[in-house]
C-alpha cells in the first residue's frame, strides 16, 4: 500500500481492516495508533515480538534507518510469503506419508475384517 501512495498509518489501517486473525489485526491497530502519536514504527513492532517475527523488526528499523521505508516492507513481504510457501511444502512433504500409511492401515483392517471371519470358519470346517 505504501508503494501505491499511502502513508504509513492509512497503510496499516487498511491492513487492519483486511487481515483475519484477530490478534494480527488488533496488533497492527496498535502499530497504527503508536505511529499516528509519533512513536517510532520500529520501535512499537519490536513490542510485539510474539505476533511479527524477529526479522520484520530488523528490516523495518532498516528501512528507517536509511529513508527506505516502502522498500523494507516489500521485502517483508517478499520474505514471509517465502517464508509461507518453504512451510507450505513442508507440510505437504510431511502429509503425503502419513496419508499412504493411514490409507495402508485402513486397507489392512477393512482386509482383516473380511478375511478372519472366513478364515475362523474354514478352521472350523476343516476340524
Amino acid at each position: 500500500l505504501m508503494t501505491a501512495g499511502f502513508t504509513l498509518p492509512e497503510s496499516l489501517r487498511q491492513t487492519a481492516e483486511s487481515v483475519g486473525n484477530r490478534a494480527v489485526k488488533q496488533g497492527v491497530r496498535r502499530l497504527q495508533q503508536a505511529v499516528e502519536r509519533g512513536e517510532r514504527f520500529s520501535r512499537e513492532l519490536e513490542r510485539m515480538h510474539d505476533i511479527f517475527p524477529p526479522i520484520v523488526n530488523q528490516l523495518v528499523i532498516v528501512g528507517e534507518s536509511t529513508g527506505q521505508l516502502t522498500k523494507a516492507t516489500r521485502d517483508i513481504c517478499q520474505h514471509l510469503r517465502r517464508e509461507v510457501e518453504r512451510k507450505t511444502t513442508i507440510l505437504v512433504g510431511a502429509l503425503e506419508p502419513m496419508l499412504t500409511i493411514s490409507l495402508a492401515a485402513s486397507i489392512a483392517v477393512i482386509l482383516l475384517a473380511i478375511y478372519l471371519p472366513m478364515f475362523d470358519m474354514i478352521n472350523t470346517m476343516s476340524k
